[in-house]
């Protein structure tokens, strides 16, 4: 948990709102799972935090991308081809072509949901006559991936493709799964792979899995933030994972996909507090930030707590308009009751908290979200409202505090280019 003097440099340097991530315990998180399974490469789903990249390229075998946007974010750093899947339900041939032609002398490997994917790759790969690495993705019985008779389809006619190297077999059934679903699918993956072995003569598939493990976000009712340990099940389910690995036998190329688990709990988001209101009985702080910024994966409507903090601004930290600025009467007779805390949007659904006890709280304090440091900074309605996207921030004992992306107008995104009739 980043301290509340760092919280208060950040907003001080920043502004807020501003997430922070914490890249010490991001590094404690990697290392984690490779004591538990070190016969696995690593792999990073972008997806659940770009800005991580850098740090996480330092450690992590490979990375993940599921869109045009991921690959181009991967090419400006810089990341090696070698440490790149190109996944994704939906692949253009636009898409693929522009990966061939800006992938130097090397191609990522890539992943295949469809006999049409294939089929547009295999033309891409015998126009340029460059070989590239495929893994057929399975399906878990939803839109993505392929069923196993179509995998088996296109493993019987495998020399039809003499420019695709087929290495394996990618599988991802959602996330926040439980212990038997997962011993039950490794089991079924290595039963599978075998199968395909043996029946079309091939050599040991590799498998990249992406087992989807439980990240804990919320406070069981009774407890406190700086009681709750959230972090309690993440080494017994990493021991589940590699206890089911053992028993089913698997010993081939295996590659882990995690994008929740590594990261989750090195973000935290810093929203300020600008006003204090009661309205019929019912205590209303509202912030800076709002549900535009911070999402939870199982939340609803503010119904579940997660680890929140309140940090005081104290003398000469408040900013200029809040500054010698206090709480309605009313509201501030409710220092010690139950708070809805709400963001900034002109919506109902605005809702962070609900029934949480600020310990006399004033605007120009600040409330820190912590584990928040997956999915959050990309996937809330960040251009609702044309509201400036938050400032994005990193810090480490060895390199400070650092800014990642400033606070950034999102309302020229909503711009119409058609200016309107005078």
């Amino acid at each position: 948990m980043l301290s509340d003097k760092l919280c208060q440099t950040a907003a001080a340097a920043f502004g807020t709102p501003v997430y922070l991530f914490d890249l010490d315990r991001l590094k404690q998180q990697v290392e984690l799972v490779r004591t538990q399974l070190p016969q696995a490469r690593l792999c990073f789903a972008v997806k659940a935090n770009p800005f991580l990249i850098p740090a996480l390229s330092q450690w992590l075998d490979r990375f993940e991308l599921c869109s045009p946007g991921e690959w181009s974010l991967t090419q400006k750093l810089k990341l090696p081809q070698d440490h790149l899947v190109i996944s994704g339900v939906y692949k253009s041939a636009a898409d693929l072509a522009a990966i061939f032609d800006q992938s130097g002398d090397s191609l990522p490997e890539i992943s295949l949901e469809s006999a049409e994917q294939l089929a547009l790759l295999n033309q891409q790969a015998q126009r340029q006559q460059r070989p590239v690495s495929v893994l057929l993705r399975l399906s878990s019985g939803n839109q993505f991936g392929m069923d196993e008779a179509a995998l088996r389809a296109i493993l019987a006619r495998r020399q039809a493709y003499p420019y695709l190297k087929l290495t394996g077999l990618q599988f991802y059934s959602g996330t926040q799964k439980h212990s038997a679903k997962i011993t039950a699918e490794v089991a079924g993956l290595e039963k599978l792979c075998r199968s395909l072995e043996q029946d079309f003569n091939l050599p040991p598939l590799a498998l990249e899995y992406g087992p989807g493990l439980a990240v804990r976000y919320f406070i069981d009712s009774g407890q406190s933030a700086a009681t709750a340990d959230l972090d309690g099940s993440d080494l017994a389910q990493l021991q589940v994972l590699s206890q089911a690995l053992t028993q089913a036998g698997c010993q081939r190329p295996l590659t882990l996909e995690m994008g929740r688990f590594l990261t989750a709990a090195c973000g935290s988001y810093l929203t300020q507090i600008v006003d204090l209101k009661t309205t019929r009985s019912d205590h209303y702080c509202l912030t800076d930030g709002g549900i535009h910024h911070l999402a939870y994966y199982g939340q609803m409507l503010g119904m579940k707590q997660p680890p929140v903090r309140l940090i005081k601004a104290g003398p000469g930290l408040k900013p200029g308009n809040l500054t010698g600025r206090a709480a309605s009467p009313k509201a501030a007779s409710a220092a010690a009751a139950n708070w809805t805390v709400c963001g900034a949007l002109c919506t109902v659904n605005d809702v962070l908290l609900r029934c949480i006890s600020l310990p006399d709280p004033q605007p120009g304090d600040w409330l820190c979200f912590d584990r928040c440091g997956a999915y959050s900074v990309t996937e809330g309605l960040a251009l609702f409202l044309s509201r400036a996207l938050p400032a994005v921030a990193a810090c480490s004992k060895a390199d400070g505090l650092q800014c990642l992306r400033p606070s950034t107008a999102s309302w020229p995104l909503n711009q119409p280019q058609i200016q309107p009739n005078n």
